[in-house]
């Protein structure tokens, strides 16, 4: 009769190699969100662009000074 040899179990080997995949996809994943979001943010709060434009008209007959100011406001809007 032979002997019979008692031989350990083969051990499982843990990889972690999926683990850390799927940590840097998440990282990844709200990285990007927080750059979407932050980008919606300034563009809701930025001022409307204001174009003011000044000019002077001098009259030779009566030698007075006439101001006149224009101002010029855009709004854009983005939806999404």
């Amino acid at each position: 009769m032979e002997p019979t040899i008692n031989q350990p179990a083969p051990s499982e080997k843990k990889s972690f190699g999926p683990l850390v995949g799927i940590i840097v996809i998440i990282i990844a994943l709200a990285l990007g969100a927080l750059y979407v979001w932050g980008g919606k943010l300034s563009s809701t709060d930025e001022a409307p662009a204001t174009d003011t434009t000044a000019s002077t008209t001098t009259s030779a007959d009566t030698g007075t000074s006439t101001i006149t100011t224009t101002t010029v406001t855009s709004t854009t809007t983005v939806t999404e």
